[in-house]
């Protein structure tokens, strides 16, 4: 990462705060922005659940990363309490490059977690258009975040499609950090989204070269536990 990309997004401070977790929370965001060519390259990409107990920067830290790429383009929705429909129109909105889940407590409702399995890879839905018969397609080309202070409970199919990140409330002890990515706006952070849009081609051309090597380490490390 270039040192004026760097200061201006206040990586150092960033990373004071996050660590590790940051960096892998970012690259992902990163690659969020450019999820539907990645899923054509390599026909998939992963969901992001980042869990952590109340006040462990869970908040913090989405709030900074849409600062990057700006908030217009992240959805926050709570699946729990809407209708299938209602969840295909905001996933499916072209404008939401990362949608944010945020459940609520369980309560009586239809959600079931099995209905994310299809958006790993690219997915269409049909969903009646007004009172005719007639069905429109809409299509998955975003990045789906899932954010909850309670444990979510996902099936072996869901849970394998996830890249998991655990907060912990260690940001506490860095309050000039913290103060310095709050006041950070998303003016001034916008130049990391603009990065991206100027160097697409280069970071596909990337993504798809490295690809092949980082699954074939992981496999071998760790491949008992990967499906």
């Amino acid at each position: 990462m270039q040192n004026e990309l760097k200061q201006a997004i206040r990586f150092d401070d960033f990373y004071a705060l996050f660590g590790d977790r940051g960096v892998i929370a970012m690259a992902w965001w990163l690659g969020g922005q450019l999820a539907e060519s990645i899923r054509e390259e390599q026909w998939s990409f992963p969901f992001l659940h980042i869990c952590g107990e109340a006040g462990s920067g869970k908040t913090f830290l989405l709030e900074y990363l849409s600062k990057l790429t700006g908030p217009q383009s992240v959805s926050h929705h709570d699946p729990v309490r809407t209708t299938r429909a209602a969840r295909i129109r905001t996933i499916t909105n072209p404008a939401n490059r990362v949608v944010i889940y945020e459940p609520t407590a369980p309560t009586e409702s239809e959600f079931d977690w099995d209905e994310l399995k299809a958006l790993y890879n690219t997915a269409s839905f049909y969903i009646h258009s007004g009172n005719t018969a007639e069905s429109v397609e809409h299509t998955f080309k975003g990045a789906l975040v899932i954010c909850a202070n309670q444990p979510v409970e996902y099936s072996e199919a869901v849970e394998t499609r996830l890249a998991r990140i655990v907060l912990n409330k260690s940001h506490h002890a860095n309050p000039r950090q913290a103060e310095s990515l709050l006041q950070l706006s998303a003016e001034q952070a916008g130049i990391f989204g603009l990065a991206i849009t100027r160097n697409t081609t280069k970071l596909l051309n990337d993504i798809n070269k490295l690809a092949p090597t980082y699954t074939a380490a992981l496999l071998k490390e760790h491949g008992d536990q990967l499906s």
